[in-house]
């Protein structure tokens, strides 16, 4: 016997919901386009902060006009350096230090914490501690990411906060009109 191969395409440029709404659009390079799923944003620090143990509270976005239409999707809010999410998902939370010690000496630790709060930001673990070290009147960055289920925007929180920073080091940050130094990025992945 014979055997053949048999091929098909189905051609489509949306794909709905039953109740009408574009869940999904493919352009004509083949472009995915994922409008309610899909999200990332950045926001900068405006100031550098210099106070130890201290909730990282002066974002903004930027307002560099390249940058004004760079973020997709629902945007994060922020509330007293907390951040709450849009939607429930699998997000990666980016934060990216610049920092450095002052003219008093080295600081061979200058650390941010990256935390997750699920009642609301009553109580906070950290996940991930960044530590930059820096000889007098040296800078230099570092950065990392956490992944966080986020299964209700009512109660889930991510903050920022300094540690053991000495006298005349600093996180560094800059208006929203200039380059950013310190930046926190929030991307959603997924469905959790």
């Amino acid at each position: 016997g014979q055997s053949s191969n048999h091929m098909s395409n189905l051609l489509v440029q949306n794909i709905k919901h039953t109740n009408g709404t574009t869940a999904q659009t493919v352009d004509t390079d083949g472009n995915v386009d994922f409008p309610v799923s899909f999200q990332i944003q950045q926001w900068q620090l405006l100031s550098s902060i210099s106070s130890n143990d201290t909730r990282i509270t002066d974002w903004g976005e930027s307002t560099i006009t390249s940058q004004t239409s760079a973020k997709a999707g629902s945007a994060m809010t922020v509330s007293s350096g907390q951040f709450s999410f849009p939607q429930t998902g699998l997000y990666r939370v980016i934060f990216n230090m610049m920092g450095g010690a002052g003219s008093g000496g080295q600081d061979s630790y200058i650390n941010v914490r990256m935390r997750v709060s699920i009642d609301s930001g009553s109580n906070y673990t950290i996940i991930k501690e960044l530590v930059h070290g820096a000889a007098a009147n040296m800078a230099g960055g570092n950065y990392g990411d956490i992944l966080v289920n986020v299964t209700n925007i009512s109660t889930f929180r991510v903050d920022f906060v300094t540690a053991s920073i000495t006298g005349g080091s600093s996180v560094f940050g800059n208006s929203a009109s200039s380059f950013a130094y310190s930046t926190a990025t929030f991307e959603k992945l997924g469905k959790s």
